[in-house]
C-alpha cells in the first residue's frame, strides 16, 4: 500500500482502512462453544427492512430455530419447529419476490398491547 494518500481519501476512509487491516492481520477470536454471534450481511441488494433482518439470519423465524436447537427440553419437537420455520421463511421469500413487500402477517404485526412500530 502506497504512503501517499490520494487526494479524494478523506480521514475517516484512511482510519477505516487502518482498521480492516488491524482487523485482518490479528489472530482469530475463538468463540466459547456456548456463544452465538449474529451481524450484518451486505449483499448490495435493494429490499425490505423485514427481508434485511431474514438475510442477516437475525429474524424471528431464524431465532425460533436457533432456540430449538439450543434449548435440550425443546429436542422432541425441534425438527417440527425448524419445519414451520423454514415454511414461513420461503412463504416470506416468495412473497418479497411476487409483491416486492413483506407478508401482510409481518406489515401488520404489532407488539401485544402495544401500538404498530
Amino acid at each position: 500500500m502506497s504512503a501517499e494518500r490520494d487526494p479524494g481519501e478523506t480521514v475517516a476512509d484512511s482510519k477505516r482502512e487502518a482498521l480492516v487491516r488491524v482487523i485482518n492481520e490479528s489472530p482469530p477470536y475463538r468463540l466459547a462453544d456456548e456463544e452465538h454471534v449474529r451481524g450484518y450481511k451486505e449483499e448490495g441488494t435493494t429490499t425490505t427492512p423485514f427481508d434485511m433482518v431474514v438475510l442477516n439470519t437475525l429474524d424471528r423465524f431464524h431465532l425460533v430455530m436457533d432456540v430449538a436447537n439450543r434449548v435440550p427440553k425443546l429436542q422432541a419437537q425441534a425438527a417440527h419447529i425448524k419445519q414451520r420455520m423454514r415454511d414461513k421463511l420461503n412463504a416470506h421469500t416468495q412473497s418479497i419476490h411476487r409483491y416486492g413487500e413483506d407478508m401482510p402477517e409481518i406489515r401488520a404485526w404489532q407488539w401485544p398491547g402495544g401500538s404498530k412500530t
